[in-house]
């Protein structure tokens, strides 16, 4: 039955001489042949909830893992080390017996990094482990900065003020932590962050960020920054009727 087999492991089949079949031949010399149950692959990978500064990666497989086992198989590139874990009690919903967790022993300096899953790896049952080899990516943040605010010289006030920072910042929270003088109403706000305010034509405007703005990984803003741009001048238009228009005769032909 195949489901006493064990996953991951090659298994040999025979078949004994003298077998009759159910036409009354007889197989007239012993058959063997070889299989293999499925072998392990990793189905998924992501970096993480941010505790402080540690990095995790979630490596999730197509069937159960072992730690120990697959321990050997993991390294990563330009660290001092890999812990490799199951999942803690509540840490993963979804069949957490397939996820294996993975911290730098020590953490790193900011940058990106690999994880290398070798060919081989192996999972909690059988012999047979990963056919091909893999990588994962992580980054290690570091301190929150703004590196610059787009279009600082002069503005479309029609477009929205776009912020970029060295770590992800969520727009509500760039927007809890964001004066404008003078006052300008939020119009909407989406990622990036970029801000659509109300602003008005050829105006300048001071911008400060407030202390305790909080990026994606748990950093925090120290210190206010203020910076200042001014909004550019409504650029000319013109609105022309267009299509059929009805003319009375009684008045000028003329729009």
């Amino acid at each position: 039955r195949s489901s006493d087999l064990a996953p991951a492991t090659r298994y040999t089949a025979s078949v004994p001489a003298g077998t009759k079949a159910a036409n009354g031949a007889v197989l007239a010399e012993k058959y063997s042949f070889d299989f293999q149950t499925e072998r392990p692959q990793m189905d998924y990978s992501s970096q993480m909830v941010w505790h402080g500064a540690r990095p995790k990666a979630e490596l999730r497989f197509n069937m159960p893992m072992d730690p120990v086992k697959a321990a050997p198989f993991l390294s990563m590139k330009g660290g001092k080390g890999l812990k490799v874990r199951s999942p803690r009690p509540g840490e993963i919903e979804h069949k957490p017996e397939q996820v294996l967790i993975l911290e730098p022993s020590s953490l790193p300096k900011p940058g990106s990094y690999q994880i290398k899953v070798a060919a081989g790896t192996l999972a909690a049952q059988g012999n047979l482990g990963l056919e091909k080899a893999q990588v994962v990516d992580i980054t290690v943040p570091g301190p929150l900065q703004l590196i610059k605010l787009d279009k600082t010289k002069r503005h479309d006030p029609g477009e929205p003020l776009e912020f970029a920072f060295t770590n992800p910042v969520a727009p509500k929270e760039l927007n809890r932590h964001l004066k404008i003088t003078p006052p300008a109403r939020l119009n909407g706000s989406y990622a990036g962050p970029r801000l659509y305010y109300d602003l008005r034509p050829d105006t300048t405007y001071q911008l400060t960020i407030t202390p305790g703005l909080t990026d994606e990984y748990g950093f925090k803003l120290n210190k206010s920054l203020s910076l200042q741009f001014s909004t550019d001048r409504l650029p000319p238009a013109v609105i022309a009727p267009v299509g059929a228009r009805i003319l009375e005769a009684s008045l000028p032909a003329q729009l």
